[in-house]
């Protein structure tokens, strides 16, 4: 090593910012030190932390009342993952119903993805907190219109993931639909269906590309949520789905 370079080494040690080349530097090394400082939010802790607690505890107080607000009484457990699925079809049962008779939605069909539902109910009141933990995103809520060879594409995609959905029953081999009932009938050539769902899944969540051969999407003025939220006020017990969805063989699958 020349001295020339020896120099140069020498003080990007000492300074951690200059450059090893002669001329204008290309690179820097830059050192910086940070610490995490903890903080405790306890009562009789003193200082800063009193004053944190005695500024938000109204806001906390509210909130825990709104939170713990009873809207309805689950009959049953309704798991989020269980064989059957109860959570899910619960809710697409239950939200059909109320967009039907409440918005008008005139929907045939409505669909959902269980992994959008986070947490399951468990039998006894249901909080609003608790529905808030069940669907703790702003998805809204959309109606899609499919043709019928849409609904199939639709059938592909449910016989292989068996998502929650209502307002029609499925008969399978395998992960094939082999037959079709919307709302009791043989799936119609000629007809439009209307599926509700949420704007997350029309636009392609979950995988549901079937959804891009949708005629028409009519936005709701209304988060998924909030439609759950009043669902269950309506219903305020809710009941576990008796009717099978999917069936497999002669047999009840879901």
């Amino acid at each position: 090593m020349n001295y020339k370079n020896f120099f140069c080494f020498t003080l990007l040690l000492l300074l951690g910012g200059a450059s090893c080349k002669t001329g204008k530097p290309d690179y820097f090394l830059f050192y910086q030190q940070a610490q995490v400082l903890p903080v405790t939010l306890q009562e009789g802790g003193g200082g800063i932390d009193t004053t944190l607690l005695q500024l938000i505890a109204p806001y906390k107080d509210s909130l825990d009342k709104q939170m713990n607000e009873i809207v309805a009484y689950a009959t049953v457990d309704f798991m989020k993952r269980d064989s059957v699925d109860a959570l899910g079809r619960m809710i697409a049962k239950q939200v059909l119903s109320w967009a039907n008779d409440s918005l008008n939605a005139q929907a045939d069909i409505s669909l959902f993805n269980r992994s959008g539902f986070r947490t399951s109910i468990y039998q006894g009141e249901v909080t609003l907190g608790k529905v808030y933990q069940v669907m703790p995103f702003d998805n809204s809520l959309v109606i899609a219109s499919l043709t019928a060879e849409g609904v199939r594409e639709m059938l592909n995609y449910l016989g292989r993931r068996k998502e929650p959905v209502a307002g029609m029953e499925m008969t399978m081999i395998g992960d094939k639909v082999i037959q079709v009932k919307v709302n009791g009938e043989l799936l119609d050539e000629t007809r439009t269906y209307r599926v509700l769902t949420s704007d997350y899944l029309y636009n392609g969540g979950s995988r549901m590309d079937f959804f891009q051969q949708s005629t028409a999407v009519k936005a709701m003025p209304i988060l998924l949520r909030e439609a759950i939220l009043k669902a269950f006020q309506r219903s305020g017990r809710l009941l576990p789905i008796e009717e099978a969805v999917y069936r497999q063989d002669n047999q009840t699958v879901n």
